[in-house]
């Protein structure tokens, strides 16, 4: 008896090399490794270089921060948005009442 590699569920291998108990945990798990590689890859790439808030505000983002803007600039711009919204409804209501 083994275990799967990926779900932890116990199965019968019919080899020692047999990891997974079927197709779909190898797929998953072949997926996840890809994702962390190139997760990793993109982290590596980004080390001793600077990256600044593209916000404007210049602040230096981490290697580890996958966002192009800091969470202070991040925030005023969802509260950009949120405001230009309210604003086009406000305006779209008045011109169909």
């Amino acid at each position: 008896m083994a275990y799967c590699a990926f779900c932890d569920i116990q199965f019968e291998s019919s080899s020692a090399k047999h990891i997974y108990h079927n197709e779909e945990c190898r797929v998953q798990a072949s997926r996840l490794k890809t994702l962390e590689r190139q997760r990793i890859k993109k982290i590596e790439k980004r080390q001793h270089k600077e990256r600044r808030c593209a916000g404007g505000c210049g602040t230096i983002l981490s290697i580890y921060n996958d966002m192009p803007m800091c969470t202070q600039c991040l925030a005023n711009d969802k509260r950009l948005k949120k405001f230009m919204a309210e604003i086009k409804e406000l305006i779209d209501y008045k011109a169909h009442p």
